[in-house]
């Protein structure tokens, strides 16, 4: 009977734990493939990333470095959306103007990054 409470408060436990070593890991994957570009709060070179899954592909009022073809693209970012955009920018959306030349190929960096973005953390925010 002991044992089987262990194990079902380990298995309680355990999702949160996994969650936040991803969100972690996702931080470590934007400070290194995306602040040169990107803040969560603030726009830069690139677009905000704060709130990006839900919101439709090209439509931040207060970003004007879009491209005609992200501007056209006819869809809401998803984690799925989002996944196969990170993969792929230029196969996803021609003509983006995301010149991202390492594209991320590990899906493990695309998922912790992915969490990571949705925690709105803005710890590593260059705002100026």
């Amino acid at each position: 009977m002991r044992f089987r409470l262990i194990g079902a408060i380990a298995c309680l436990i355990a999702p949160g734990l996994a969650s936040s070593q991803g969100t972690e890991a996702g931080k470590d994957v934007f400070h290194a493939k995306c602040l040169a570009c990107h803040a969560i709060s603030c726009n830069r070179v690139g677009p905000k990333l704060g709130g990006i899954i839900g919101r439709k592909v090209g439509s931040l009022p207060d970003f004007e470095g879009y491209s005609a073809e992200m501007k056209s693209a006819e869809f809401v970012w998803s984690d799925e959306k989002l996944d196969e955009f990170l993969a792929d920018p230029t196969g996803t959306i021609p003509g983006t103007l995301m010149a991202f030349a390492g594209k991320l190929e590990n899906p493990s960096d695309r998922r912790n990054l992915i969490e990571f973005l949705k925690t709105g953390d803005t710890s590593l925010d260059l705002c100026f």
